[in-house]
């Protein structure tokens, strides 16, 4: 597994000192070498490139090489690369260098700040915006949005950005809270993703659906509980439903709100508090860090019987 910084660096190096260019047709879009060193790839062929093989950012030669799709990382789309991430979100205010950049049929990584092209770039991608053709960097702001560098400018909007933690390692000191976020039941979508309590995830006076998390530290495991309904709207179920597993899957059933929600965090280092907001009450409930659904105090958050239409969770550090 490569570390981040190593990975960050490399792509850095790339842009600033490989001839390159785009080249989505294979296997020039799989970091082929060609002759004087010259290297082509297009926007996933570079990550996927990089990760397969770890020393295609300072291979030459031989001419022809190309990094065989596959080996490490499964040879997959733009979109399936992000299904393979952990923490994916969009909210663009907390990203760690080496996760993965996502927009519809384009991808990059995010390295942090440095300097390149005459100005402060954070990204690498393989691209022909910007007048380049080839590996190149630019920037991303705290809003998603994408710059040939800082206060340059903008082209197009990157959408999500999750962590390759099967593959890269991440930085262990920069603590990176819990991602959430939830299904609004009056909206029917997903609302954007919080990390922590920074903010909370729903919208007071419409209804949570489902839940979905993920900590990049240790697995979550969590569950809701079906709302019966009441005088004005009825629904068939009211139980609990099985666990799932981080983003592997979303806890609930769209257009079925919750009324009870729990969740445990598999980590001897951290625990996980969290709580819920009841949208007829109109009141935040105490925080909760258990795991049981006969433990009405501090097993699950929430009141059976009573709709939840927000929610909060924040990671803890076990001394």
């Amino acid at each position: 597994m490569q570390k981040a910084k190593d990975f960050c660096e490399h792509l850095i190096w790339m842009a600033k000192n490989r001839e390159s260019y785009y080249d989505n047709s294979f296997p020039a879009n799989c970091c082929q070498i060609h002759d004087r060193g010259v290297i082509s790839a297009d926007c996933i062929g570079l990550v996927k490139g990089l990760i397969n093989d770890p020393d295609i950012w300072k291979k030459m030669k031989p001419a022809g090489y190309y990094v065989t799709p596959g080996q490490v990382i499964p040879d997959t789309t733009e979109q399936g690369i992000l299904n393979l991430c952990s923490g994916v979100s969009s909210n663009f205010k907390n990203l760690l260098p080496g996760e993965y950049m996502y927009m519809a049929g384009h991808a990059g990584i995010y390295c942090g700040d440095f300097e390149h092209a005459g100005g402060i770039c954070n990204v690498v991608e393989c691209t022909t915006d910007f007048g380049d053709n080839g590996i190149t960097s630019s920037y991303v702001d705290s809003s998603g949005r994408r710059y040939d560098h800082k206060d340059g400018t903008e082209w197009r909007s990157w959408e999500k950005h999750g962590r390759l933690s099967t593959y890269i390692e991440y930085d262990k000191k920069e603590f990176v809270d819990v991602i959430y976020q939830v299904f609004d039941d009056i909206n029917r979508t997903w609302l954007e993703a919080v990390e922590g309590v920074e903010d909370y995830a729903g919208i007071f006076g419409s209804d949570v659906d489902c839940v979905s998390a993920a900590f990049y530290e240790a697995d979550l495991y969590y569950k809701v509980h079906t709302w019966k309904g009441d005088s004005s709207e009825y629904y068939d179920s009211s139980e609990w439903l099985p666990e799932v597993k981080n983003r592997l899957d979303y806890a609930g059933i769209k257009g079925h709100p919750i009324d009870g929600f729990m969740i445990r965090c598999d980590s001897s280092k951290y625990c996980i508090n969290y709580r819920v907001h009841l949208r007829k009450k109109k009141i935040w409930l105490e925080w909760v860090n258990g795991y049981n659904e006969k433990d009405h105090e501090n097993g699950y958050a929430g009141i059976i019987g009573e709709p939840i239409d927000a929610l909060q969770m924040k990671i803890v550090k076990l001394k």
